[in-house]
């Protein structure tokens, strides 16, 4: 659900969760430069961006979303209103562990699980064309919000997972961060090329931010490549 939380600027759907995700981990980064030696660290900083993130999508599930979160539960569930409260406190709990060092791991391995239980009602919501706030689309661009679904929501849950094994690989600082920063942005830039490609009334054909989908595959193989080396060279 967190996945089709959607803010309307001019008439146009932006992927507001993942921008809020990358401009959080920077500017707490800005932080740590200005002395905040916690904040110094970007493992730190994508925690914090993932928890504010989280957070974000958690509030959906009480404000003017709920009744169109509700609507994308199966129809096998008879308290779907539930669900969506619930679902709304798991990602609040989640997004707190995410800042307590101890249990950090175990947090995001649960967000991780989290999302991919949800993602069932993201395929009802596809499939059947539910749209948000009235709006509507072309089958092109329903299309290719399918797509932007699936692909941030897969990734999403890859970068959760990265952030616990990027420690262990024993990267270098630089290195480290950049893989941090890459995995992170490899949902937005996905998505965001699936979801801008799309965008303007009754796009038939993808427009020009096709591109952002080919830098954010090409971010996340060097991601992935400099991760698995690292791994191995750790276990050697």
């Amino acid at each position: 659900m967190m996945l089709t939380l959607f803010t309307l600027i001019g008439g146009e759907k932006i992927m507001l969760p993942f921008i809020v995700l990358v401009i959080s981990a920077l500017l707490l980064k800005v932080i740590g430069v200005a002395g905040v030696d916690l904040l110094n660290s970007w493992t730190w900083c994508l925690r914090g961006g993932l928890a504010v993130m989280f957070l974000l999508a958690a509030s959906a599930h009480w404000g003017k979303l709920r009744a169109d979160l509700i609507a994308m539960v199966p129809s096998a569930f008879q308290r779907p209103d539930l669900i969506v409260s619930a679902t709304g406190v798991l990602e609040i709990l989640g997004a707190v562990g995410l800042l307590i060092p101890a249990i950090a791991p175990v947090a995001a391995a649960c967000l991780a699980m989290l999302l991919i239980s949800l993602f069932p009602a993201n395929i009802r919501a596809a499939r059947e064309g539910l749209m948000f706030r009235g709006a509507g689309f072309t089958e092109f661009q329903r299309s290719m919000f399918r797509a932007g679904h699936a692909h941030a929501g897969v990734l999403t849950i890859l970068a959760l997972v990265a952030m616990v094994f990027t420690d262990p690989a024993g990267l270098s600082a630089p290195i480290g961060w950049a893989v941090r920063i890459g995995f992170a942005a490899a949902p937005v830039l996905v998505g965001a090329g699936f979801f801008g490609a799309a965008i303007g009334n009754g796009r038939t054909q993808p427009g020009g931010l096709i591109a952002l989908l080919w830098i954010g595959v090409f971010v996340l193989g060097g991601c992935l490549i400099v991760l698995g080396i690292g791994l191995i060279r750790a276990r050697g």
